[in-house]
C-alpha cells in the first residue's frame, strides 16, 4: 500500500515506564507494525549478549525499518528502547527532514512513571519472562534512571500511571488518529 502521510510514534521513558504495553494498544488500534529495537536485536543475535555492538546493529537495523516503512505504510510506532542518551532521538529525528513534499509527521511521547513503579513493573517482566532482555530488572531501572537524558520540549510528556487505554488514546488524538 502507498501512502500519503506517513505517522511515526515514538515512545521514550525508562524500563518499566509502559512503552511497550502502550505500544500493543497503539498497534492494535492502527493497524501499524512495532518497529522494536529488542525485538530486532533478539532476531539478530539468539544468542545475544546484550554488548554495546549488538545494540548499536539493531539500533541501525530500526532506523533503516522505519525509513523503509515510511515510503510503503501509513505509519509505525517505535518501541523498545528507552533513548535515554542524547544522539538517538535525533538520529531517528534525521530521517523525517521538515519538508512539504514528504508528507510526515513524528510524534514522540516520554511516558512518565515513579522510579519505584518503574522497578515494580520491570521486576515482574524479569520474574515472568515477559521482555526479551534478561537483565531488565529492578537495578536495571534504577541506573538507567540515572543517566537518562532530558528531553526536548516538543517531546510531549505523558503519565504511566494512566490506565493503557487513556494514555494510547490521548496519543491518538495527538496525532490526529482520532477526534
Amino acid at each position: 500500500m502507498s501512502n500519503s502521510y506517513f505517522r511515526l510514534i515514538v515512545l521514550v521513558g525508562i524500563s518499566g515506564a509502559g512503552k511497550s504495553t502502550v505500544a500493543e494498544y497503539l498497534a492494535q488500534k492502527t493497524s501499524w507494525p512495532i518497529v522494536s529495537r529488542d525485538t530486532i536485536r533478539a532476531a539478530m543475535f539468539p544468542t545475544c549478549s546484550f554488548t554495546n555492538s549488538e545494540k548499536q546493529a539493531a539500533f541501525e537495523a530500526l532506523l533503516q525499518s522505519v525509513s523503509v516503512s515510511s515510503k510503503i505504510l501509513d505509519g509505525c510506532i517505535i518501541d523498545g528502547m528507552s533513548f535515554s542518551r542524547v544522539g538517538e532521538l535525533e538520529r531517528v529525528l534525521e530521517l523525517f527532514p521538515q519538508s512539504e513534499e514528504l508528507r510526515a509527521s513524528v510524534k514522540v511521547f516520554q511516558l512518565v512513571v515513579p522510579i519505584e513503579i518503574a522497578k515494580e513493573r520491570a521486576q515482574l517482566d524479569w520474574e515472568t519472562g515477559r521482555h526479551v532482555a534478561p537483565f531488565r530488572d529492578a537495578s536495571f531501572v534504577e541506573n538507567m534512571s540515572r543517566r537518562m537524558r532530558g528531553f526536548p520540549e516538543f517531546v510531549r510528556q505523558l503519565s504511566g500511571e494512566m490506565a493503557v487505554h487513556e494514555i494510547g488514546n490521548a496519543i491518538l488524538k495527538d496525532i490526529g488518529w482520532l477526534d
